[in-house]
């Protein structure tokens, strides 16, 4: 294997680590926490780090595409659900449930890229989002299922509410307030 074959690898894996470490420290601390606590804790030297990401709002961006990609990737496997078969309703439900865990450390990564002055909603991870949200709420609403008043903005408002600092039994009962309002 030539030598940049194997420093690519490299490169590979330290992004991915400083991604994920980063990811991490910001839940944890908030994201005020340093470029130096991230290289540290992800095992890499800070050199390695701003080679990367050469200022941190590079890392935010980054790091909220990673988190936006995913939750993109989770509503276009749904809207492919629907699209087979599977109830609208249900698999409203279920996203909204699996959200009700992963939103606060969204928060978080919005307010970070919100203070780094980054935060912005034009990236393909958000426009692939959007679609999918449309996308399940049109599938929804043909099969009379949900209610065809609700737009996208409408879910990321509820989203917006979610008590996220409350113990899971709360955040449960808060889906299962809101549900009502989006079925048929």
């Amino acid at each position: 294997m030539p030598a940049n074959a194997q420093l690519r690898s490299d490169a590979v894996l330290n992004r991915g680590r400083i991604l994920e470490t980063a990811r991490e420290q910001i839940a944890a601390q908030g994201p005020d926490v340093s470029m130096g606590d991230i290289a540290r804790a992800a095992g890499v030297a800070v050199g390695t780090l701003y080679r990367h990401f050469p200022k941190k709002a590079d890392l935010v961006v980054a790091i909220l595409e990673l988190h936006v990609s995913t939750i993109a990737d989770s509503l276009e496997r749904a809207s492919g659900e629907i699209a087979e078969g599977a109830s609208a309703g249900v698999v409203l439900r279920r996203f909204m449930e699996s959200a009700v865990d992963s939103h606060a450390e969204g928060r978080i990564l919005k307010q970070a890229a919100r203070s780094l002055g980054v935060y912005s909603t034009s990236s393909e991870a958000f426009t692939r989002m959007n679609d999918a949200v449309r996308a399940i709420l049109d599938q929804g609403a043909q099969a009379g299922e949900l209610s065809s008043a609700i737009e996208p903005s409408d879910i990321y408002l509820l989203m917006s509410t979610l008590p996220d600092d409350q113990p899971t039994a709360v955040r449960k009962r808060w889906v299962e307030l809101i549900l009502p309002g989006l079925l048929r």
